[in-house]
């Protein structure tokens, strides 16, 4: 019999729930090994429809079934279309049964799904794809493991691991996994192989990029990954019908999976569209042609011929029309453009290109990121080293001051005549009319540096301070060459070089972390902006990076102190702002104060009451006049869950996303970033140590081992190597609006000023 027709909401709540069930990892943890097998895939046997008519069509036949006649465990399917409310049965030994059809991604009109069995299947019937407009049948023998992490739930490609001994495609060529939203295996699939041979591939189904050929990447990627099992992509290179190459899986010197039996040391190439039936565009061959020359150029060991560079369909063993006619037909040319498509040869030697800081701001915070407080002086320089053999000319330097950031002041400075790259002087372009004044880097702009000897070295010193912290806290500083003459032409920092002899691109964004002694958002790539643990406390405290969290997630007393820089004005600032949730039952957080290298007194602090409602609130502490607020404030301690006897239930986690100093007579807040506001708590206690009420309601035991991640913030990362909480199990965080209108504005207002 048919299951019941579940609605769209809970087809996708509960195909939510499974993948937090079976995949319920940190975010930042690495999926476990993939069997060797995904190096050398099984082609599966496929259907496909790439038209509504033709879904429809072949959806009302009595039964699908796989063209080599092979019995299945799983069913992959990858949709076009609505989002379907799609119900399955299978035959199994004759009989007709029910099966739950699982939705593993979805993003806008496109989709993953999967079936697994437990017993070997004949034939499939489906139901309820009204309005999918192409869809791919996919059939395997083998059930596979359906307890891996599902794309969705790894985390999004970061930057490139780059070591010497890689040449990766050059991003000015490509567009690369982080760009176009791809999911990070945790690792570089294979062990590294030198390539020696290429094969060219058509996607087939689907047939077409669709209106967003990254989202259309990022279905394939995860139809890859979590019905065929692959560690990820199975091409190292992507085209698009509109000429877009997309970075695929990340290390052509390490095997894909796109030909079975043949993919060691094999680079793989992919067109979307299906080219048994379509013209190859033009646009997209060139850009194969493209992609194709720097491989050529850059793995040596590949020889240009038709006996190391295939379609498909042409090596041992498979069974495919893979390229397509189309396309096959056109490999000779698009080898003959890839041979042909070498950059004009550059001069003898290179011109080099640096960027960094030369006073560097100091690391506050441990995290990398180099910070400075408002207003505080700090300086840039741009390094250009003429390494060719003759002179280089009309040199120009694009620069731009990030919002949030003062230039004062700059110099241009030369090594010549002793041309050591030590002994900079004062040079001419200086003083250079069209220049902008020494106060002028404002925004975007170019400054002339004029031409280089052979060998010469120039430096660019440029003086800035932020100017407040504010939305957003990073800021960044874009230098980049922007013309030397017949060597390298880069007018737009972001855009393609329209000339580039060199190796690389001649740019760089210095990047800089504003904050502030009396206001903490933890919200950029330097999280814990000082904060730290307070010492041994007994359950976990958490950071989560990008989302700007603090988690107290423990029954008795987890804490965290501030940062060593802090100052608090408490001759002006009579009030402390949190913005905090709690989730489980209702707690007693207490904030303490002290002098900068004092230690904490017991009545030096207070204790307030949150509801345990999972609501993001403002709570603003009075505590101007109170004992030992006075003078300048150098540390602050927020302790969550106090009053429960050790072993007591109800505790949870006290999320804090912001802390910041206020002035009630102003109605003034330390940081214009964060705006006056928030309610009045219900004090506890003004002094001393935690309270303890035991007759209070202590509410449900707190749920740290499962549940669905909240829709706006993501699982919560727990320390996986601390017994409270659960081997790191996922956390169940719903997310609520403040009940005053004023707060809630406060929090929008929080919310917005995060980091890019």
């Amino acid at each position: 019999m048919w299951t019941r027709s579940l609605p769209l909401t809970e087809l996708v709540f509960t195909g939510l729930v499974l993948a937090g069930l079976t995949a319920c990892a940190s975010p930042d943890e690495a999926p476990p090994p993939v069997a060797p097998a995904v190096q050398d895939h099984h082609h599966p046997a496929t259907l496909a429809w790439q038209s509504p008519a033709a879904v429809q069509a072949a959806l009302a036949q009595p039964a699908l079934v796989p063209p080599d006649g092979v019995p299945f465990r799983r069913v992959g399917l990858r949709l076009d279309g609505p989002l379907p409310v799609l119900r399955a049965q299978v035959q199994v030994d004759g009989e007709w049964q029910p099966v739950p059809v699982e939705l593993t991604w979805s993003e806008g009109a496109l989709h993953v799904a999967r079936v697994v069995l437990d017993a070997p299947a004949t034939a499939l019937r489906l139901e309820g794809a009204d309005g999918v407009t192409a869809a791919a049948v996919e059939f395997h023998a083998e059930r596979g493991e359906p307890e891996r992490p599902l794309a969705r739930t790894l985390p999004k490609a970061r930057g490139r691991l780059e070591v010497q001994r890689q040449a990766l495609a050059p991003d000015e060529l490509v567009v690369l996994r982080e760009e176009w939203g791809a999911r990070d295996p945790g690792r570089l699939c294979n062990d590294v192989v030198a390539p020696y041979r290429m094969t060219v591939h058509h996607t087939a189904s689907p047939d077409s990029d669709g209106a967003d050929p990254a989202a259309r990447l990022r279905q394939i990627q995860a139809f890859h990954i979590d019905t065929r099992g692959w560690c990820d992509i199975g091409y190292h290179f992507v085209i698009s019908q509109s000429g877009l190459i997309f970075e695929a899986r990340r290390g052509e010197d390490r095997p894909a999976a796109h030909v079975e039996n043949q993919n060691t040391g094999n680079i793989g190439f992919s067109f979307i569209g299906n080219y048994e039936e379509q013209r190859v565009p033009d646009v997209q061959l060139e850009a194969a042609a493209r992609i194709m020359g720097w491989a050529l150029r850059t793995h040596t060991g590949v020889q240009a011929t038709r006996e190391f560079i295939k379609g498909h369909r042409e090596w041992p063993g498979q069974n495919t029309a893979c390229p397509g006619d189309n396309l096959f037909a056109r490999l000779d040319e698009i080898i003959a453009k890839a041979v042909g498509d070498t950059p004009p040869p550059p001069p003898d030697g290179q011109v080099r290109f640096e960027a960094r800081w030369l006073t560097s701001p100091p690391d506050r915070d441990g995290a990398g990121l180099p910070d400075a407080l408002e207003g505080e002086a700090m300086e840039a320089v741009v390094i250009l080293r003429n390494g060719t053999a003759g002179p280089i000319r009309n040199v120009r330097l694009g620069y731009s001051v990030g919002a949030g950031l003062i230039a004062t002041d700059y110099t241009i400075e030369s090594d010549a005549p002793s041309f050591d790259g030590a002994s900079f002087g004062v040079n001419d372009a200086d003083a250079a009319p069209e220049n902008p004044p020494k106060d002028g880097l404002v925004g975007d702009g170019e400054l002339v540096l004029y031409a280089f000897a052979a060998g010469e070295t120039k430096r660019v010193r440029i003086a800035l301070k932020p100017d407040a912290y504010g939305e957003p806290h990073r800021r960044a500083l874009r230098l980049w060459a922007t013309n030397i003459d017949g060597i390298y032409r880069h007018p737009d920092f972001g855009a393609r070089p329209e000339l580039n002899t060199q190796d690389g691109l001649m740019r760089q964004a210095l990047d800089l972390d504003v904050v502030h002694p009396a206001a903490w958002t933890w919200d950029g790539p330097a999280t814990r902006e000082g904060w730290d643990p307070c010492g041994d406390v007994p359950t976990p405290v958490w950071f989560r990076e990008g989302d700007g969290l603090i988690g107290l997630a423990g029954e008795v007393g987890p804490c965290v102190i501030s940062a060593p820089w802090a100052a608090v004005d408490a001759g002006r600032f009579d009030a402390l702002a949190l913005s905090l949730r709690a989730d489980g039952a209702t707690r007693d957080v207490r904030v303490a104060w002290a002098p900068a290298g004092a230690s904490f007194r017991d009545e030096h602090g207070l204790v307030f009451r949150v509801p345990g409602d999972g609501q993001w609130r403002v709570w603003r502490l009075p505590v101007g006049g109170r004992p030992g607020w006075q003078g300048t404030l150098g540390r602050l301690m927020i302790t969550g869950a106090v009053g429960f006897p050790e072993g007591a239930a109800g505790a949870g986690d006290t999320q804090i996303d912001a802390v910041w100093a206020q002035a009630t007579g102003e109605r003034a807040s330390a940081t214009e970033a964060l705006p006056y506001t928030g309610e009045a708590p219900e004090i506890i206690e003004d002094a001393g140590g935690p309270p303890v009420n035991p007759g209070r309601d202590q509410g449900p035991t707190p749920r740290l081992d499962g549940g669905v991640p909240s829709a706006d913030r993501g699982p919560v990362d727990l320390d996986p190597s601390d017994p409270a909480t659960g081997g790191g199990g996922c956390d169940a965080t719903p997310h609520g609006g403040a009940p005053a209108w004023l707060a809630l504005l406060a929090l929008l207002a929080i919310r917005r000023r995060r980091r890019r």
